[in-house]
């Protein structure tokens, strides 16, 4: 199993902790992802997770002009 992870999943996984999980549920509601699916990605348990997912989660962050940049 390889070790290297995306930057999009990098990005999307520090977004997740630079805000409170209590946020969650709001990223939830804007990106239809699943609150089980934003947990496992935030700690690691979810180790590819697909486009589909990943894809508007990104969107989100990229969107919130958070401290952390995308991946260019």
């Amino acid at each position: 199993m390889s070790t290297h992870t995306s930057p999009r999943i990098e990005f999307v996984i520090a977004n997740l902790r630079l805000i409170s999980p209590k946020k969650w549920p709001d990223v939830v509601e804007k990106t239809g992802v699943p609150l089980g699916t934003l947990r496992k990605i935030a700690y690691r348990e979810t180790r590819d997770p697909r486009g589909s997912t990943l894809d508007p989660l990104h969107a989100y962050f990229d969107k919130q002009k958070t401290k952390i940049k995308p991946p260019s």
